[in-house]
């Protein structure tokens, strides 16, 4: 059920965003998932294994998913030790923790689905000038969070295709939501 509740906010908002020129995202994750933990485990001063699927610039073969490998290396998730997602991740990387990425996707790649495509995954030819790209940070199988994005681009070095990937992965492995604690008592006096 939630698949096909995914499947049709994605459609909704992609036709909502299908004219637009600036980058831009929607997560779809249930925002209950707390990260905290996972993050710190898996990726807080580590490399993470990246993949990437997908090649919507029609570039011979490995040269944009190190281009999405370099774009991704700067950013600085809100609040949180720094990781290094790589094609080729080093001994710090644990296996079980991945971010996926897929452009151009399916309409049916949602969910625990993106964290299973895995290399494999065949995607469709870029439409025009639009990417259009999904995103996930994996616990094996199991997307703990997922992001869409979408943006125009002129081709792979175009500042908008970078900017867009440096916001989904900003909203990708956000910090959790803070719940209000209990209510501060302050000095109780006594009569």
């Amino acid at each position: 059920m939630r698949n096909l509740c995914s499947l049709s906010i994605l459609a909704t908002i992609c036709g909502l965003i299908g004219c637009a020129g600036t980058p831009m995202t929607y997560d779809p994750s249930y925002a209950g998932i707390k990260l905290d933990g996972y993050y710190s485990d898996g990726l807080g001063g580590r490399d993470v294994r990246l993949v990437v699927n997908g090649n919507p610039f029609g570039q011979a073969g490995n040269a944009f998913a190190q281009q999405v490998e370099a774009n991704l290396q700067d950013v600085q998730p809100t609040g949180r030790e720094p990781t290094h997602p790589k094609l080729a991740p080093g001994p710090s990387a644990k296996t079980f923790y991945s971010l996926v990425w897929v452009f151009d996707p399916p309409p049916y790649l949602v969910d625990n689905a993106v964290c299973s495509s895995g290399p494999k995954v065949q995607t469709a030819p870029a439409q025009g000038s639009t990417v259009v790209a999904v995103a996930a940070f994996c616990l094996e199988d199991r997307a703990l969070s997922e992001i869409f994005g979408r943006t125009d681009a002129s081709g792979p070095a175009d500042e908008r295709v970078k900017f867009l990937e440096e916001r989904m992965m900003v909203a990708l492995l956000r910090p959790d939501a803070r719940e209000p604690g209990p209510p501060n008592p302050g000095v109780i006096k006594v009569p």
